[in-house]
C-alpha cells in the first residue's frame, strides 16, 4: 500500500538525516517533499474515464453490431436469392406447361373444324361461293379471337382454296412451299400435328404451324391449316399473368432469326405491333448458359432470370426479376441496423454517465483529499460510504493521513525535545564559561 512505500521511505530519510546530523524541522520538510512532491500530474489533452469507457463500449457494440448485421445480411440474402430462384423457376415450369397445354388444346381444336361440315363442303366444292363465303365469314371471326395469323384450306393438289384473308388464296408459295413442308405431308397423311417455328413470309412475325387433315369418305381430301401468332400468343398471356414487383415474361425459339433476310417482301403485311424478342443482354446470357436459373446485367443492373422449355414446339420461356427487387428486404437491414446502433449508443451514452457518476465523484473527493495532504493539512478524513475499489482508495487515504499526522506529532515533539537538550546544552555551556571566568579572576 501507499502508506507502507511512504513510511518505509521516511524512516530511510530519517537515518540519513541522522547520519547527516540534520536537524528534525530540516527532517519533516524532506519527509514531505518526499511523499507528496512525486506525484503524477494530469497529462494534457488526456481523455478522461467516463470517455474513455463510451469509446471503448462503443467500439465493442459497434463491433458486435456490424458483425452480427453482416452475418444476418449473408444469410438472408441467400435465403432470398434461393426463394426468388425457386419461385421463378417454378412459374417458368408452370407457364412453359401452360401454353404446352394451350397448344395441345388448339390442335385438339382445329381436329374437331376439320370435321365440321361446314368445312368438308368447302374442301369438296371450293368453288362454290356460298361455301368459301361460310368459311370467311366463321373463320375470320375465329382469327379476330384467337391468335392466329390466318386460317386456310389446301387440297391435294397443294392450292389454297379457301382462306379468311383472300390475298392468300391460290398463292404459289402455298403449292411450291407450303403443301410440302413436313408437317403439311404428315396432313395429308393423316395425322394432325404441330409444326416447326418459323417467321411467317407473310406477315415476317414468328409462328408455329397447326396442321388438322379433313377426311371424307375415309380419305384425306384436303388439310385445315393455321399458324399461331406467337407475339400475339405472347401478348395474351402476359394480360392474364398477375406478375408483380418488377417481373418481365419472354417466350422464343432459339432456333429462329431475329428477323426475315434483307430485301424479302411479306405477302400479306400487317399492323400488328412488331413482335419484340427478349433483350441482346438477356439472349446473350441464355446461350452462354445451361443453368435453368442464370443472372445477366443491363442498363437497370443485375437480373434473376429463370428458364423452361416447351416439349413441342420447343420454345423456351424465361421470367426475370431485378436483384434489387429480390434483396430489397433485406437491404432495409442496413438503415435498421444504422437506427439500431445511434439507440444503443445514446442509451451507453447515459448508461455509463449514470453508472460512472458516483464512481468519478469519489475520484474526485479523493484526489481534492490529497490535495489537502500535500498541503500539510492532516486532520481531515474522506467520508465515503461504498465498498468498492474507490472506497477502499478513500480508506487507505484515511489511514495514510493519520500515520502522517501521527508521524508529524513525532516529529514535532522530537523537534521539542532536540529544542530543550540544545537550550540544557547552551545553559551548560553558559554556566561552565561563567565558572572558568570567575576562577581566573
Amino acid at each position: 500500500m501507499a502508506y507502507h512505500h511512504g513510511c518505509a521511505g521516511m524512516q530511510q530519510l530519517r537515518e540519513q538525516c541522522e547520519n547527516a546530523d540534520i536537524q528534525p524541522k530540516a527532517f519533516y520538510r524532506a519527509a514531505k517533499g518526499s511523499i507528496f512532491n512525486h506525484r503524477s500530474e494530469p497529462v494534457e489533452g488526456e481523455m478522461s474515464l467516463r470517455t474513455k469507457l463510451f469509446l471503448i463500449l462503443s467500439a465493442i457494440i459497434m463491433g458486435a453490431v456490424f458483425s452480427m448485421s453482416v452475418i444476418l445480411y449473408v444469410i438472408a440474402c441467400a435465403e432470398l436469392e434461393q426463394g426468388a430462384e425457386r419461385r421463378l423457376k417454378g412459374d417458368a415450369i408452370l407457364l412453359a406447361d401452360l401454353v404446352q397445354r394451350r397448344f395441345d388444346a388448339e390442335l385438339r381444336k382445329f381436329e374437331q373444324w376439320a370435321a365440321v361440315p361446314m368445312v368438308i363442303d368447302t374442301a369438296l366444292h371450293y368453288n362454290d361461293p356460298d361455301c368459301l363465303s361460310a368459311f370467311d365469314r366463321y373463320f375470320s371471326m375465329v382469327i379476330a379471337r384467337d391468335p392466329y395469323s390466318s386460317i386456310y384450306l389446301i387440297n391435294g393438289e397443294g392450292d389454297c382454296v379457301a382462306c379468311d384473308d383472300p390475298r392468300r388464296m391460290y398463292h404459289p408459295y402455298a403449292r411450291n412451299v407450303v403443301s410440302r413442308k413436313a408437317d403439311a405431308r404428315a396432313g395429308f397423311e393423316g395425322a394432325a400435328n404441330i409444326g416447326r417455328a418459323e417467321l411467317s413470309p407473310a406477315t415476317g412475325r414468328p409462328v408455329v404451324p397447326l396442321t388438322a387433315p379433313v377426311w371424307h369418305a375415309g380419305q384425306v381430301v384436303a388439310i385445315l391449316r393455321t399458324s399461331v401468332d406467337m407475339g400475339r400468343l405472347n401478348q395474351e398471356l402476359l394480360s392474364s399473368l398477375h406478375l408483380v414487383d418488377d417481373e418481365k415474361f419472354y417466350m422464343f425459339d432459339p432456333s429462329l432469326p431475329s428477323a426475315l433476310p434483307k430485301g424479302k417482301q411479306l405477302h400479306t403485311p400487317t399492323d400488328l405491333v412488331p413482335y419484340a424478342p427478349p433483350p441482346t443482354a438477356l439472349r446473350a446470357a441464355f446461350d452462354e448458359t445451361s443453368d435453368s436459373v442464370f443472372r445477366y446485367r443491363d442498363g437497370s443492373g443485375e437480373q434473376m432470370v429463370a428458364s423452361s422449355r416447351m416439349q413441342h414446339p420447343p420454345w423456351v420461356f424465361l421470367i426475370s426479376q431485378p436483384m434489387s427487387v429480390i434483396l430489397a428486404p433485406v437491404r432495409s437491414l442496413r438503415q435498421t441496423t444504422a437506427v439500431i446502433v445511434v439507440l444503443m449508443l445514446g442509451f451507453l451514452a447515459v448508461s455509463i454517465f449514470r453508472l460512472t457518476r458516483p464512481v468519478i465523484r469519489g475520484i474526485e473527493h479523493c484526489r481534492e483529499f490529497a490535495a489537502e495532504i500535500r498541503r500539510g493539512k492532516f486532520d481531515g478524513r474522506l467520508q465515503l460510504r461504498a465498498s468498492d475499489e474507490v472506497g477502499q482508495l478513500a480508506q487507505d487515504l484515511n489511514k495514510m493521513a493519520g500515520q502522517l499526522q501521527l508521524n508529524r506529532q513525532a516529529l514535532q515533539e522530537a523537534e521539542a525535545r532536540e529544542r530543550r537538550a540544545r537550550e540544557t546544552e547552551d545553559l551548560l555551556l553558559r554556566t561552565e564559561l561563567e565558572m572558568l571566568r570567575y576562577q581566573i579572576n
